[in-house]
């Protein structure tokens, strides 16, 4: 058996095909030949050594939470590693420990919890009230922010029920250049049956010795993750011989570093991941400028991965929200902008980002109503939804895009919580009515838990997408003083051109999904 290649794509799919065919018809499908490796010249190129980073960047960030990815993202890690366990109702989703009580404000173990029991947690305030309001990842929303161009090292939390579930999340998100299940036997000959061709590193006798390292070449997997320290010379070179590649857990010792590296060791998991991406620099191993699905420079590799399912073309969208959306000039506060506030231009606002994206991927221009109802934010209580929008809707958007937030008054009542959910179902209600467009909702760009939370469930109760912008809005280098100076601090806490562009890709992808799985 060839592995520590770049899997053939075709090969997972056709085998995941033929096994429901089996089930179903019993008898073996045909479906053709497999991509050549010709077909994957386009394919991005993985780092060969640096820093995985462990949960995250979770000495700074709560660890396991896109937040945590992000920071590592932005930092150029060559790996990230994340935990996924399965929920009562089968759900992947990203923790470390079997119960939820250690990193969120709740308590139970994930196998007796359901997702949405899970979802309603807050992930984030135990490691400080910056990240209030972050919520356990699902698998899905975790790969939706990962760069095509690093490692994701998946270690998973079960047996083979998790492994086939992985696996086959893996295939479908197109994921299988990079990701690699970090399991046990169970879970990785499970992995396997989904997809002969997954990566896989050996869990199963995780340490040190020559048992370990003889049972990971034997079982042709692809990555070992040694424990604590190096293994003896004579192993190290059995491994390098049979091209798996060395993790090594953990450590937050920069002067560590070269020492592992010269030892062998590809990369390192480590929580520390700001200052030991910096050493691994100096050293000689360069930061990762991440690589996402939707840019250009790997359009070739998408196609080439899999056939390209064209999205349902979005025709009319109507963007309801507030300064971020849409903010016509205003001399006294230094904004001399007609678009959304703070970007450099109206071409880099979200709005026409998105707008430009949805046309690039369906081939058509969608004719857009963009309209700031910070009024109804500030009196939701009171604002005629019926009478002050009724021209909005009349506009018979095929997408209608929700983002508001940052200007309502702290929900500190239940009464208010119930009185904001109850017109922002309105605006929904209203959207809906005349022929069920698709709905996005977005949380607010200055997180806040209260608010995004009644957003999120006035979203589900409606059946729309929710966006969550939290950990957008909590990056500095996504708000506009980081990119420019303003007279007025309120204008440089809004979004500049790279939180527009970070908030419109998450819409889009968003979108995209939805439109691809209606067809």
């Amino acid at each position: 058996m060839i592995r520590n290649r770049l899997p053939r794509r075709g090969d997972c799919l056709g085998w995941i095909r033929m096994n429901v065919a089996a089930c179903l018809l019993g008898t073996l499908a045909s479906f053709g030949t497999a991509a050549g490796a010709d077909d994957r010249a386009d394919a991005p190129v993985l780092p060969v050594r640096g820093i995985s980073a462990h949960r995250g960047a979770s000495t700074t960030h709560p660890e396991n939470t896109l937040a945590a990815f992000r920071e590592a993202i932005r930092l150029g890690a060559q790996q990230i590693e994340l935990d996924v366990c399965l929920t009562k109702d089968k759900q992947m989703v990203i923790m470390h420990d079997p119960t939820v009580d250690r990193t969120t404000d709740g308590t139970g173990k994930i196998a007796e919890l359901t997702l949405a029991e899970i979802k309603r947690l807050d992930a984030g305030v135990w490691k400080g009230p910056q990240f209030a309001g972050e919520r356990v990842p699902t698998l899905e929303e975790a790969l939706a922010v990962m760069p095509v161009n690093v490692w994701l090292n998946l270690h998973l939390k079960g047996g083979a029920e998790v492994g086939a579930a992985v696996a086959r999340k893996i295939v479908r998100e197109r994921r299988t250049h990079q990701a690699f299940v970090a399991a046990g036997r169970a879970a990785a000959e499970a992995a396997r049956e989904v997809c002969p061709e997954i990566l896989v590193c050996n869990m199963e006798r995780q340490s040190s010795n020559s048992d370990y390292v003889d049972d990971t070449i034997a079982r042709h997997d692809d990555f070992i993750q040694l424990l604590g320290k190096p293994g003896a010379p004579d192993d190290m070179a059995k491994l390098k011989t049979a091209k798996v590649r060395i993790n090594l857990c953990c450590t937050n010792d920069p002067e560590a570093l070269k020492g592992l590296y010269a030892a062998g060791v590809d990369f390192v998991l480590t929580d520390d991941v700001a200052t030991m991406v910096r050493t691994a620099e100096r050293l000689g191993i360069g930061q990762v400028e991440p690589v996402f699905r939707d840019g250009s420079a790997i359009s070739k590799f998408a196609v080439a991965a899999e056939p390209e399912v064209k999205p349902a073309a979005v025709r009319r969208i109507l963007f309801l929200g507030n300064s971020i959306t849409l903010h016509g000039p205003k001399p006294d506060i230094g904004w001399d902008g007609n678009w959304g506030m703070a970007a450099s231009s109206e071409d880099k606002d979200y709005v026409h980002l998105v707008t430009a994206a949805l046309a690039r991927h369906t081939g058509v221009q969608p004719e857009i109503m963009v309209k700031n109802i910070a009024g109804f934010e500030r009196n939701y209580a009171t604002y005629d939804v019926d009478q002050e929008m009724k021209d909005f809707f009349t506009f018979d958007p095929d997408l209608v895009i929700l983002a508001i937030g940052e200007n309502v008054p702290a929900l500190s009542s239940e009464e208010a919580k119930t009185q904001f959910q109850a017109g922002v179902m309105n605006i929904l209600r209203c959207a809906l009515a005349k022929r069920h467009p698709l709905v996005v909702v977005r949380s607010s760009f200055w997180p806040n838990a209260a608010k995004d939370e009644v957003l999120r469930q006035a979203c589900q109760e409606a059946g729309g997408i929710f966006v969550d912008a939290g950990p957008i809005g909590r990056d500095p280098g996504n708000a506009a003083r980081s990119e420019r100076s303003f007279r007025h601090d309120g204008v440089a806490g809004h979004p500049g051109d790279r939180g527009m562009k970070a908030i419109a890709d998450a819409i889009v992808a968003a979108v995209l999904n939805a439109r691809v799985e209606d067809r």
